[in-house]
This record gives structure tokens, sequence and C-alpha cells, in this order.
């Protein structure tokens, strides 16, 4: 036994410190690499699912601090430890389960289950199914279905319960379930509308002239970002805050593509507090001169291209201080 492995034994490693080496097995045929024996404290808290939670791993991925165990993200399941997951997330989600057709991958392997709320009999991929809160997709269609075909006064009790629109406010539904026309006694003139979707609405976030940036809603966290943009004529840098990372990202692609601009460089930053985020933001504007276009979604919020670094290095230096 090579010494080195040897003085592996009652090395404790990982993250949460949960590794321990308990021992050395037979060494493997190929390359002669001797198998290390771990035992993870976490993983010994679910006996059905991992046994004894012995693990087995190699030196170097010991020395290199590799997970062997279930606690990294992508543990290699057996079929029988995704048959007790699968009856675990179906006590979850009150469904039966009838049976497992196997595929390739967690994304080919079909679950078929009973839903005990109304007998339906449904299937998802494993890997749906596994990733997935929502339960019985029928049940779920028809909940949704049933939500957003309640009438026009439900939802003007329920946008106003939340205090943050002015008395007088009027919620009127479009064409599309999802979203409302909204009138402002304050800003609304000549009978101007503000289109909203319903779950913004719902947090209280106002969509006319009288809500701050954009209808960002300072009480839930956020995101600064910052874009490098071009086209064949035009080059910027823009910035913006946004409470949906992807969302906003994706929407910005494709309206500036649809304007023939592209994204060179992309940076953005989390914070916990939606106040600094606007904060943050309202400094930027302050800070670094306005590049005149007429872009949409940067006529205000952009400046210079070669200020690009400066205005990342200025928001993670703010970061810093808060």
């Amino acid at each position: 036994m090579n010494k080195a492995t040897n003085e592996l034994i009652g090395h404790v490693y990982g993250q949460h410190r949960q590794l321990t080496v308990t021992g050395i097995g037979p060494a493997r045929c190929a390359g002669y690499v001797r198998i290390v024996k771990v035992h993870c404290s976490i993983c010994a808290n679910d006996p059905e699912l991992h046994g004894d939670a012995i693990f087995n791993t190699t030196a170097s991925a010991v020395v290199k601090n590799f997970l062997p165990c279930a606690c990294r993200s992508f543990y290699r399941w057996t079929k029988e430890q995704n048959v007790i997951r699968v009856r675990r997330k179906c006590n979850e989600i009150d469904s039966e389960l009838l049976s497992v057709s196997y595929g390739s991958d967690a994304r080919a392997t079909r679950i078929h289950m009973k839903c005990n709320k109304d007998g339906h009999v449904w299937d998802s991929s494993l890997y749906s199914l596994l990733s997935d809160k929502t339960g019985c997709h029928i049940c779920q269609r028809r909940d949704h279905t049933n939500r957003m075909t309640k009438d026009e006064a439900h939802f003007n009790v329920k946008f106003m319960s939340t205090g943050y629109f002015p008395m007088g406010t009027k919620f009127f539904r479009t064409d599309s379930l999802q979203h409302f026309d909204v009138h402002c006694p304050d800003c609304s003139t000549n009978g101007q509308l503000f289109r909203a979707a319903q779950t913004p609405l719902g947090r209280g976030c106002r969509p006319c002239n009288c809500k701050a940036a954009g209808g960002f809603d300072k009480r839930f966290p956020g995101y600064v970002y910052v874009l490098k943009i071009y086209s064949d004529d035009i080059e910027f840098t823009g910035y913006g805050i946004t409470g949906n990372e992807q969302v906003r990202t994706h929407n910005h692609k494709v309206n500036l593509r649809n304007e023939g601009f592209l994204i060179s460089e992309f940076e953005s930053f989390y914070l916990k507090s939606g106040a600094d985020v606007q904060k943050i933001e309202q400094m930027l504007v302050k800070k670094f001169p306005r590049f005149s276009q007429n872009v949409e979604g940067f006529r205000k919020e952009a400046t210079y291209p070669w200020l690009y670094d400066d205005v990342v290095s200025f928001i993670e230096y703010q970061l810093t201080l808060l």
C-alpha cells in the first residue's frame, strides 16, 4: 500500500466537513489506482437512500476535495435510489406511483402516476418530476385556467388589497388572460391606460408614470446589470435594474436585435435589498455622462462604450460599501 495513500485514513474534508476517509480498498486494474473509502455524515442521515453512507473514490479526488456522495450537484443515482426518490415525491404531491419506464437518462425515463385528488392518470419524465413542485399537470392546468378566468371584479379587489394603488384605480382585462389595462386616477390623462401582467400587479407594482424606476418594486431583491451594445453605426454602454434577470436579458436581446443591435458584453450583480438596487442606479445616472441615442430601453440609462469597465468597477465598489 502506498504510504501517502495510507496516511489519508482519518482525513476529514468537504464543504461541511462531512466526509471522513475510513479505509483503503484494493487497487483498480486500470492504472493500479487504489480505491479510497469515505463516509459521509450528511448522507448517513438517510440510511434508506444511502445505506451505510460509504462511498468509493480515489486519493487524488480526496486531495482535490471532490465529493463522491449525493452532496455534490451531479450525483449518479442508481435505479433503486430513484424508485425511493420517486415514491417520496409522489407522497409529497399526493399521487400514487403506478410504474416506471426506464430510458437512457433521467429525461428519457417516464414515471406513470395516478392523482389522488381527481383520479387522473398522468406521467412525467424523471428529471421533471424531481425538479417540479406542482404535481399533477392536469390539475395544474385546470387550476391555472380557473385563476385566469375569474371575473374582473375579483382582480380589482385583489390588486387594490395590496395597498399600493391609489383609490379610484381601475383594472380592465385585455384579450390576453394574463394582462390588464390600468387606469391611474393620478397620471392617466385623456383616458390613457397602462398595460401590465397579473403577477406584478398582484405584488402591488404600478405600471403607470407614478411608479419610479420603471415599475421596479423595491420590496423585493433585484439586479443591477451592465451591457456593451453595438451595431454597424453605434456602440454604447447600457445599464439598468430588474427583479428578473433572465426575463429582462431575453427581452433586451430580442428588442435590440429587432433594432439592429447586438450585446457583446454583459455583467449583473444581485442585491438582497431592492432599495439598494435603486440607489446604485441613481448613482450611475449621476456619475457617468449620458450617451444620447434613441434605442428603446436605454434612452436615459446609457453612457459611452469605453466606460463599460468603469461602470462595472463602480458597481463593484459600491457593493463593498453596502
